[in-house]
C-alpha cells in the first residue's frame, strides 16, 4: 500500500508539473520556436500596392499585370520580402528577355489566415483598379475551414469593400464551418498537458502519413473537401464567382496548389484531397498547378521553415515560382493557343520535374498526372494512410 501512494504521487507530482510548465508555455512559448513561424496578418507593401493606393496605377498594354491571391504559403512568413514566390517570380519574368514586355507587375495580395472567401473578396476589390492579364491563386488545402459567408450586418452596411473584407478578416467568425471534432476536442482538453501531448502525437504521425480517425488531419483529407461539407459547397461558390468573372473580363486564371513542404517523405494521403480540387477545376476550364511536383525526391529539411511548418523557406519559394514561371511563358509562347486549356492541365511536371517524371507515362490529363505522382511515392506508406481510413470507415 505504501508503495502504491508512492507511486500516485509521484504520478501527482508530475502531471501537476507537467501542467504548469504546459501552461507556462502558452504564455511565454517556450518550445515553440523550432516548430512553426509567426504568421503576419499584414499585407505585402509592394510597389505595385503602394501605387495603386496612390492612384498612380495605369493599365497598359505593354505591361504584364499579375495579381496574386493567397495566404501564408505564398505571403512567405519568416522569408525576407525579395525571396518571397510573388517577388521571385516578378524578378525571373523581368530577367526572360523574350518577352516584349515594357514592364512586369505582381500585384502580392496574399495575407496570413486568408481563405477562400477572403481571397474572393480581395479579388473583387482590387480586380478593376489594377486590371491584371492574370491571376494567380494560391489554393490551401484548408482554405474551406473558417468563416465563408459575409455577415448580412456587414453586407448591408455603408463599409466599402475594403473596410468590409477588413472587418470581415479581423472578426474571424468560424461559424457552423467550424469542424465538430474540432468543437469537441476543444472541450475534452481542459487539461493543458493532455493538449500538448495528443498535439505533438498527431503531429508525428502526421509526418509520417499516418491519417489518424478522428484527427485534424484526418478531417482535412477525408471530409473537407466532400460534397455535403458546408464548407467546401460554400467555398465552390466563391471560387464560382472568381472564375466567372475573370471569363467575363479576358483574365487568364491559374490557380497554384501550394505544397505542405514539411510533408514531402509521406505526401500521398493530400492526393485524395488533389484529385477533387483538380477535377473542379478541369470542369471550369481552369489549370490546377500540383505544387508539390518539383519537390518529388527532395529533403524537407532543406526547404520548409521547421519540421513541423511546412511553410516554404526562401529556396522553396524560388522553387515554386520557378514552376508558375514555366507555366506562365509556356503560356505566352504562343504555340498552343487553340489548346491552351488541355495543354495548361498538363503544366503541374513541366521542365523542372520532367526528370522525377520520367518513369511515368505521359499524362493525357491533370487527374492522371496526380495518379502518376501517386506512383513515385512509397507504396508501404500510401497504403498504410489507406488502411487506416477504410477500418475507420468499417
Amino acid at each position: 500500500m505504501k508503495t502504491f501512494k508512492q507511486v500516485v504521487l509521484v504520478l501527482a507530482i508530475f502531471f501537476a508539473t507537467g501542467e504548469a510548465v504546459v501552461r507556462l508555455d502558452k504564455k511565454f512559448l517556450f518550445f515553440q520556436g523550432s516548430r512553426f513561424v509567426e504568421v503576419s496578418t499584414e499585407t505585402r507593401r509592394s510597389p505595385e500596392l503602394e501605387a495603386l493606393e496612390h492612384g498612380q496605377s495605369v493599365a497598359s498594354a505593354r505591361d504584364l499585370r499579375i495579381m496574386v491571391l493567397g495566404d501564408s504559403k505564398l505571403y512567405g512568413p519568416g522569408v525576407e520580402l525579395q525571396k518571397v514566390f510573388s517577388q521571385q517570380l516578378k524578378a525571373m519574368l523581368s530577367a526572360d528577355k523574350s518577352l516584349l514586355y515594357e514592364n512586369i507587375l505582381v500585384l502580392d495580395l496574399s495575407k496570413g489566415g486568408y481563405n477562400t472567401l477572403m481571397n474572393r473578396l480581395t479579388y473583387f476589390e482590387y480586380v478593376d483598379k489594377f486590371k491584371p492579364n492574370l491571376v494567380i491563386l494560391g489554393n490551401n488545402y484548408e482554405d474551406v475551414y473558417g468563416n465563408q459567408d459575409v455577415p448580412e450586418a456587414i453586407s448591408k452596411s455603408n463599409l466599402t469593400i475594403h473596410e468590409q473584407t477588413t472587418k470581415i478578416f479581423e472578426e474571424k467568425i468560424s461559424g457552423e464551418n467550424t469542424p465538430v471534432f474540432q468543437k469537441v476536442r476543444e472541450t475534452v482538453y481542459h487539461s493543458s498537458l493532455l493538449e500538448f501531448i495528443m498535439a505533438g502525437l498527431n503531429l508525428e504521425l502526421k509526418l509520417r502519413g499516418i491519417v489518424v480517425p478522428g484527427s485534424v488531419f484526418h478531417h482535412l483529407i477525408y471530409e473537407s473537401h466532400r460534397e455535403d461539407y458546408a464548407g467546401w459547397i460554400k467555398a465552390q461558390k466563391h471560387l464560382g464567382d472568381i472564375i466567372a468573372d475573370c471569363q467575363r473580363k479576358g483574365i487568364t486564371l491559374i490557380v497554384y496548389s501550394a505544397p505542405e513542404l514539411n510533408m514531402l517523405d509521406n505526401y500521398a494521403p493530400y492526393a485524395t484531397v488533389d484529385r477533387k480540387l483538380a477535377a473542379f477545376f478541369e470542369r471550369r476550364a481552369v489549370p490546377y498547378v500540383i505544387g508539390v511536383l518539383p519537390f518529388s525526391g527532395m529533403n524537407s529539411s532543406e526547404l520548409a521553415l521547421s519540421r513541423y511548418d511546412g511553410h516554404a523557406n526562401a529556396k522553396g519559394h524560388h522553387i515554386m515560382a520557378q514552376q508558375v514561371y514555366s507555366v506562365i511563358i509556356d503560356m505566352l509562347s504562343g504555340e498552343h493557343n487553340a489548346r491552351k486549356v488541355s495543354q495548361l492541365n498538363r503544366y503541374g511536371s513541366l521542365q523542372n520535374v520532367a526528370a522525377n517524371l520520367k518513369h511515368c507515362s505521359p499524362p493525357t490529363s491533370l487527374l492522371s498526372r496526380v495518379e502518376d505522382f501517386l506512383k513515385l511515392l512509397p507504396y508501404g506508406r500510401r497504403k498504410k494512410s489507406i488502411d487506416l481510413h477504410e477500418k475507420a470507415a468499417r
